[in-house]
């Protein structure tokens, strides 16, 4: 219960392809948390309902602007 195990993605990549058929680095990723005494079984943060370059939380290529920012991971872990 005095350890908590934190697994950050290095970065996040755009919805759409480049010109090489790749996809580029964007914002955002994921994170993940393990601890026996986390209340966890939640998934925080919201998922954009339109993932095209039209929807309000897209813009070309394919960026997603992340709904939590980064701070707001660690402040949790910092008060545990």
């Amino acid at each position: 219960d005095d350890v908590a195990i934190v697994v950050v993605s290095e970065f996040a990549r755009t919805l759409m392809g480049n010109t090489g058929n790749g996809s580029d680095h964007a914002w955002g990723g994921n994170y993940f948390v393990a601890s026996g005494s986390l209340d966890g079984g939640r998934i925080l943060g919201s998922f954009p309902s339109n993932l095209t370059n039209d929807g309000p939380f897209v813009f070309e290529p394919g960026i997603v602007i992340p709904s939590s920012p980064w701070e707001s991971f660690w402040n949790g872990i910092a008060q545990w």
